[in-house]
């Protein structure tokens, strides 16, 4: 009995511990629970875990709502303190609508997550099961692309191949133009995930990088910046089958065996492409699969220098 009794005041006193380190706890999620899920949502977008970032955008708009219901108001104005209140809720019921719209545009056609992709890590070489022993390697900036969409690409064909001494991106309004003088015309449109190559390789002249030269070869041109090189010059030639690309955003040559082309039974591999004229950092791998649809993977690692071709 007298150990019992000497116990009691430990027992008692540790659930109380216990109590107030989970009210610390909760009080600081109410403060900055909301903030910390959303930047964990946006942490998940950039690594591809769009299924966990839909759940933490929910969460942190569930937690927001809580830090509404919990706001004490203003003072004597209850009337006021309804109205924030009630506008505050449909804030966040719009900005969830526009995040998730956000997030579906984002993932496109890229699987909700990277971690649940299988991935055979039996084998050193990234071949499928039934590759032969001397079969084509995957190009090694291209491992982590060609591991997302194994199934689609199949066996490599070929060894990489370099694009050539001066490959021309062409960021347009409606298609991302990639040319090269081994491989021709990828033409990526941007409104929709689908994908066209033309096999049209000769060297453009050096007059189509110049505005004057081509706004006076196409007066009727309605853009603030025309297309330029071997695209304008195409563009001139059958305005029907190039127009559509609409006008340009940047252009970039993007400098001598940086950017490589890999063919596979299903499919292309082309990379790295920048995904900006300004930012260096960023870039993607351009998976074609032949069924005509295609994807960028994030690529990390040095991102192919650009120079801007345009002359006045």
């Amino acid at each position: 009995m007298q150990r019992r009794a000497r116990q009691l005041p430990l027992q008692s006193k540790f659930p109380a511990t216990l109590r107030r380190v989970f009210n610390q706890v909760q009080q600081k999620f109410k403060k900055f629970g909301a903030l910390g899920l959303l930047v964990w949502a946006v942490a998940m977008i950039q690594v591809g875990e769009y299924a966990l970032a839909g759940g933490l955008l929910i969460l942190a708009s569930v937690a927001f709502c809580f830090q509404i219901h919990d706001w004490k108001g203003i003072r004597k104005r209850p009337a006021l303190t309804k109205t924030i209140r009630l506008m505050s809720l449909v804030g966040i019921a719009l900005a969830l609508v526009f995040c998730g719209v956000v997030l579906f545009k984002v993932k496109a056609s890229k699987p909700w997550s990277n971690v649940l992709i299988k991935n055979d890590h039996r084998e050193e070489k990234i071949n499928t099961p039934d590759t032969p022993v001397n079969s084509f390697e995957v190009y090694s900036s291209f491992r982590s692309a060609y591991r997302t969409y194994k199934v689609q690409l199949g066996n490599p064909k070929l060894k990489e191949q370099s694009a050539g001494a001066a490959p021309e991106l062409h960021e347009q309004e409606r298609a991302t133009v990639f040319w090269s003088q081994v491989a021709g015309y990828y033409i990526l449109s941007r409104d929709t995930p689908k994908w066209e190559h033309r096999e049209d390789r000769p060297w453009p002249t050096g007059d189509w990088w110049s505005k004057r030269f081509v706004t006076k070869k196409m007066p009727n041109l309605e853009c603030a910046k025309p297309p330029f090189g071997g695209l304008a010059a195409r563009w001139y030639k059958d305005s029907k089958e190039w127009e559509w690309v609409g006008c340009t955003d940047w252009n970039c040559f993007c400098g001598p065996d940086n950017i490589f082309i890999q063919e596979f039974d299903g499919g292309t591999l082309i990379g790295p492409l920048r995904r900006s004229y300004d930012n260096d950092n960023v870039g993607d791998v351009v998976v074609l699969v032949r069924d005509g649809t295609y994807h960028r993977v994030n690529f990390e690692g040095e991102i192919p220098a650009c120079r801007n071709p345009e002359k006045p």
